[in-house]
């Protein structure tokens, strides 16, 4: 997918005036995701909800996830979740048995995530597709950019 990563922010909280006036009860601290983070993980979503359509993944699973952009900003753990939570259609965190996140700089930015069933004993096999799935892709980019100059 052609977006640039966004690495999953803290969550932020602002008071309720609401749960300050005379008897009332309620939550006086009101906390939600900045709108960065927010519109990230719904893109991703999206791209799920386009290409695969209400499909829910069951079972354990291996995560393979390919992260691009011009600098590296945020660290790899936040634009991990920010990812992982913009998946959550797809399948619960709590299935991720396996994670494989590859960061790197480039012009385009993108992310590219691949997943497959998680078997303990294939375990060598299947981080290798995965890793081997999660390249193909920039080895492809790569070189139609040589074949151009």
């Amino acid at each position: 997918m052609e977006t640039e990563p966004v690495p999953k922010l803290r969550a932020r909280g602002r008071r309720n005036p609401k749960a300050y006036l005379p008897g009332r009860k309620g939550r006086r601290i009101i906390f939600y995701t900045p709108k960065r983070t927010r519109e990230f993980e719904r893109t991703i979503a999206w791209a799920w909800k386009r290409r695969y359509g209400s499909l829910r993944l069951g079972g354990p699973l291996a995560v393979g996830i390919l992260l691009e952009a011009p600098s590296k900003r945020g660290d790899i753990d936040n634009l991990t979740k920010s990812s992982l939570d913009g998946l959550r259609d797809a399948f619960n965190d709590r299935q991720v048995e396996a994670l494989l996140v590859v960061y790197l700089r480039s012009p385009r930015p993108r992310v590219n995530a691949v997943i497959l069933p998680w078997k303990a004993e294939a375990a060598g096999r299947i981080i290798g597709t995965l890793a081997d799935c999660l390249m193909r892709g920039r080895r492809t980019r790569a070189s139609r950019a040589q074949e151009t100059r």
